[in-house]
């Protein structure tokens, strides 16, 4: 009976815990990564525009080659989406296109699978010069008991990971781009 007893306590104290934790942890997340890219804001901003043009970049099609794509709307217009469905790695989700500037589109992302949730993300080309600064963020909210749990997961080192990774295709992709432009206009 005793060992009931502090069995109980024990689980009192835990609950008591998780919900201090809760009470603590924070609620919103926000991650940004950068990339400074050979080419013209102009070519920049078209690749992160346009959705079709995500597959070449996404680091997601690492996880799943074989995730189905879909688009409706004018690809790189305000109220155009990206939806896609694929294994456990990606899940299944939609992106739709809320605003554009000459050099930023923000976007609302809705994951269906694993869980559901929501979050806002922009991707920017901003002018440095003779290159551009690629920049993408994405920013949300954990209520709880999500919150706790972020406490345990490190989402700047995966995440970050994830958009670095992808900005660096990126990087690739235009460059290699603005290289064969150049060499077929030079004489």
């Amino acid at each position: 009976m005793q060992l009931l007893k502090y069995f109980a306590i024990f689980l009192i104290a835990l609950v008591a815990i998780f919900i201090i934790l809760g009470i603590w942890a924070p609620k919103d997340y926000l991650l940004e990564r950068s990339i400074v890219i050979n080419a013209p804001q102009e070519v920049v901003f078209d690749h992160m525009v346009h959705f079709q043009k995500w597959s070449a970049w996404s680091p997601w099609k690492k996880y799943d080659p074989e995730m189905k794509e879909s688009y409706s709307g004018e690809d790189g217009s305000v109220g155009s989406s990206y939806s896609w469905k694929g294994n456990d790695n990606v899940g299944e989700g939609i992106i739709t296109n809320k605003k554009i500037t000459d050099s930023r589109m923000d976007y609302e992302m809705l994951f269906m699978k694993p869980f559901e949730s929501q979050s806002e993300g922009w991707l920017s080309a901003e002018r440095t010069g003779t290159t551009t600064t690629a920049i993408w963020g994405f920013k949300t909210h954990y209520d709880f008991p999500f919150n706790v749990m972020m406490m345990f997961m490190d989402m700047d080192k995966t995440l970050g990971k994830n958009f670095d990774d992808g900005l660096t295709m990126l990087k690739r992709i235009v460059e290699e781009e603005v290289d064969t432009k150049e060499t077929v206009l030079k004489p």
